[in-house]
Order: C-alpha cells, then structure tokens, then sequence
C-alpha cells in the first residue's frame, strides 16, 4: 500500500512540474504549441488568431489571424479600394526567421502605398517546404479565395521538378492530366495523416510535447549537434533545411506535370513568378515559351553581395540560411519596383 502511495505521489508531483514548465516556457514564449495541424484539404495550414515564437536562425515573434494566414486579418472580399498582393512560396517566403516588420513584404506595402496613393496589403500565405505543385493547388483551393490584384508565386529550380514533399504523406498537390490540371487529396489517406490527426490534441495545447517533437525531427535531419554546440558543432553537408538552395544533378527536360501547372498559371493575368535563385537556361527557356515572363530575385542578391553583404549569413549561427534582413529589406523595394515598371497592378 506505501509502494502504491509513493507511486502516485511520484506521478502526481511528475505531472504538476511538467505542467508548471509547460507554462513557464508558454508564457516566457521559450516555446509555444504547434501552431499549424493538417486539414483535410489543404494540407499542413494554421490555427486561426495562433500567437507562436520560432528559433532557427534569428527569432521570430508573430501569429496568424481570424482567417488562419500570417499577419494582420483581411476579409476574403474586398470592399474597400485597397490594393491586394498574394504571396505564395516556401519557407523563405514564409520568413519565420525575421520580425513581421523586417519581412520583404512590409517594405513592397510602404513602397506600393506611397506609388500609388492607395492602400497595399501583401497577404502571406506561404508555406515551408513548398514547390511548384504543393503551392499551385494552395494557390487554387485556398489563397485565391481572397479578391487579391495579383500574386506572386516564388519558385526555385528544385521546385519544379518532383521532389521529395510532392505527394508526400501531408500534401495535396496538382499534376498534369492530359493537358489539363488536376488534384491528388490521397494524403489523407496516408498512415502519417492518420498519425498527425492523433497527435494534433496535444502538440496543439503543450509545449513540451511540441519541444519534444522538434528535437526529434532535429534528430531525424542530423541536426542535434548544431543545436547543442552551435558553431563548434562538426561540419555536415548542405541541405534544403539549411535554407540553401539545392541543384538538381542533371538537367533533366521541364516534367509535363510542371509544364501545365505552368502553363495554368501564365494564362492568369494576376500571377506573377518570382524566380527565388537563378534557374538553368533548359527551364528558362521552357518557361519562357509558355508566357510566363518570370521576374529574378538573382539580381537584387549580386548587388547585396557587391556590397558586402551575403544575403543568407546569420551571425548568430555563423552559417548560411534563409534570407536575413538586408535582404529582406532589397527584395521588398525590387518587387515594389517590378510591380510598378511592368504595370502589373493596371
């Protein structure tokens, strides 16, 4: 019987210090609880009105809104004169490595702002991880449903051919039927869906069990050692988490399935792409021939790097990763000028 008291004495006193740290990394905003889970449709998306904090390379501080998409609340119909941009891309586009007012589009909502002498709001709805046919049918299904002027979409040379995220356990994405664009949900199907849905209850509310969880990712991509020893830690090979951009190894003919996702997409008028770092003259003469007329980011990053300035060190970690502020604040006023001078907003 004093074995059963000591035990339970033990839980009890276990559970009311795991609940008092929880708390106190809450509220210290150490660490917040997951503030994404998997829907159904659109795969990996936000809690709506979620405040959350973020360490990788710098710190980030922000929150979603009532419509469950980073920064201040829009309505989805604009009744108002005010000018909408979309962003849709991946985890540098998302910019969880910067405040919300160093983020790029800050800067292209003041520059466009003063231009016009209207209200602009850039809407992000980037998403980490995200290539050509993940953000094509995030674009579709959920961002387009907002009145928007136009939308940027930012794609990398990795982004337009199949990679390991497309048509992973998590995501939807969109592929090439026939010559016409179709929609794969049959993640939701998946044991890791299933899985994500059991585990969405308490990753949600705790987090402990959300730190628990990143340590066991930074385990699974070779990161522990960075994390505990920082700049001393042994040197590993680059990777897409890093925020460095990969090459594909051999220039392979643009997939049909990038091709008419591509095609959809130069038909629309309000879709903008962004080429995010320099593409293989095979792609971009691929696309060019569909009417897509991409813009480049290549150039705003040479004129950082005659400065002096690399557009992806972060001293803190003394390492390359995503954009860093001065490259934030240069690709904000390039876009601003891009949307401007190609009279996009006409």
């Amino acid at each position: 019987m004093r074995g059963l008291c000591a035990a339970l004495i033990f839980v009890a006193t276990a559970l009311a210090v795991g609940l008092a740290l929880d708390a106190w990394l809450q509220a210290a905003e150490i660490q917040s609880p997951l503030e994404t889970y998997i829907d159904p449709i659109y795969g990996p998306s936000y809690y709506p009105g979620r405040s959350f904090s973020r360490f990788h390379e710098s710190f980030f501080l922000g929150g979603t809104n009532a419509w469950g998409y980073l920064g201040e609340g829009r309505p989805e119909r604009n009744e108002t004169d005010e000018v909408r941009i979309l962003l849709v891309g991946d985890s540098f586009v998302l910019g969880h490595t910067v405040f919300e007012r160093h983020h790029f589009k800050r800067v292209m909502e003041r520059e466009l702002s003063v231009a016009l002498g209207r209200r602009t709001a850039v809407l992000n709805f980037a998403r980490a991880d995200f290539n050509l046919w993940n953000m094509h049918r995030y674009y579709r299904d959920f961002a387009s449903r907002w009145d928007h002027d136009l939308a940027l979409l930012f794609v990398g040379e990795s982004d337009l051919v199949p990679s390991r995220q497309v048509g992973s356990a998590l995501y939807p994405f969109s592929y090439a039927s026939a010559d016409t664009v179709a929609a794969d949900y049959s993640f939701r199907a998946s044991r890791q869906f299933h899985q994500a849905k059991r585990l969405e209850p308490l990753l949600s509310r705790l987090a402990v069990s959300r730190l628990a969880f990143n340590l066991y990712k930074l385990g699974s991509r070779g990161k522990t050692a960075g994390i505990l020893l920082g700049k001393w830690a042994p040197a590993r090979t680059a990777d897409a988490e890093d925020g460095r951009t990969r090459t594909v190894a051999a220039v392979e003919p643009l997939a049909a399935h990038s091709r008419v996702i591509l095609r959809d997409l130069a038909r629309d008028r309000r879709v903008l792409l962004v080429y995010k770092e320099p593409i293989d003259d095979t792609y971009r003469a691929a696309i060019d021939s569909l009417g897509a007329h991409p813009f480049e980011l290549a150039p705003v990053f040479a004129g950082l790097r005659a400065r002096g300035v690399e557009p992806r060190w972060w001293p803190v970690t003394r390492k390359l990763g995503h954009w860093n502020q001065q490259a934030h604040q240069d690709i904000g006023r390039a876009l601003a000028r891009a949307v401007l001078d190609r009279k996009l907003l006409d």
